[in-house]
């Protein structure tokens, strides 16, 4: 008798139950796995990276969520999850809008670097510093028109015309002070001390070239300061800006947000229609 229930539940045979879950969980998946969760994943790795970048801005794409959106693809995945998608978007995207603590900083900043250089000094580094590394070019024997830089910071490569046959530097190189620099302060101090060399600039701005937001290893030295004194206002400033301390833990927030979505479509990739959507 027992073994006779067993094979029916609610009246349905038992059999025929596991045929109808096993065809709910593999009908589609393929394309569910392709069409929605791996782009989903891939555009949730970009925007992870955007927020961890050292930038004091946030920029990213959420073209392919939009597309998805547009084609009604995202109604496909189930309810719960597809709302924690559009929240984990709406708080990256609320992250793009923060311009106030970057532009404080870069106000700060400026300022600090004015009271030790003009936009002569700089013009005069630039040239010679240029010269002296077009001179080791050419003291090389042959030509060769490539250039090669390693990168262990946010920085920016030596500038280089590569139009003629022996191709020459045009700019210097430069590392850049990002907002994580700020963020890890004095740690990130060390880092760039041992990475910063005499033919480059410290930038304290992503985008810009401007002489006032970067200085030299020669302008500390002129003015006797190393460079924790130089930065050491600009820290203080910012370190007490309420602003600046909620953009940062909204960035550590937005990033956790964003690793366990990560993690939830990662699985889903593995396991695109799991059996426990069709309680929900």
């Amino acid at each position: 008798m027992l073994h006779s229930a067993l094979r029916y539940v609610l009246g349905i045979p038992l059999l025929a139950i596991v045929g109808l879950a096993l065809n709910y969980k593999y009908h589609e998946s393929e394309d569910l796995r392709n069409s929605i969760y791996r782009p989903l994943y891939a555009e949730l790795s970009q925007i992870q990276n955007a927020i961890q970048q050292n930038h004091m801005s946030v920029d990213f794409s959420a073209a392919t969520k939009s597309q998805l959106e547009e084609k009604g693809e995202l109604n496909r995945i189930p309810k719960q999850l597809r709302e924690q998608v559009e929240r984990a978007y709406v708080d990256a995207a609320s992250l793009i809008g923060d311009t106030g603590p970057p532009e404080k900083i870069d106000r700060i900043t400026s300022t600090q670097v004015q009271q030790i250089r003009t936009q002569q000094q700089d013009n005069e580094w630039s040239r010679r510093t240029v010269a002296d590394m077009n001179a080791v070019l050419m003291s090389k024997p042959g030509s060769s028109a490539s250039r090669s830089f390693e990168f262990k910071h946010t920085g920016v490569s030596p500038g280089i015309e590569a139009h003629s046959e022996n191709p020459k530097y045009v700019t210097p190189g430069a590392l850049t002070w990002g907002f994580q620099d700020w963020v890890d302060y004095p740690a990130s101090l060390q880092t760039i001390e041992q990475l910063w060399n005499d033919q480059q600039f410290l930038e304290f701005h992503e985008t810009g070239d401007d002489w006032y937001f970067r200085i030299t290893k020669e302008d500390l030295a002129r003015n006797h300061l190393t460079l924790e004194e130089f930065l050491r206002p600009i820290d203080g400033a910012i370190s007490k800006d309420i602003d600046f301390k909620k953009i940062q833990k909204r960035r550590m927030d937005v990033k956790a947000e964003i690793d366990q979505l990560r993690s939830i479509i990662a699985h889903r990739i593995d396991d695109p229609k799991q059996l426990s959507d069709l309680l929900h």
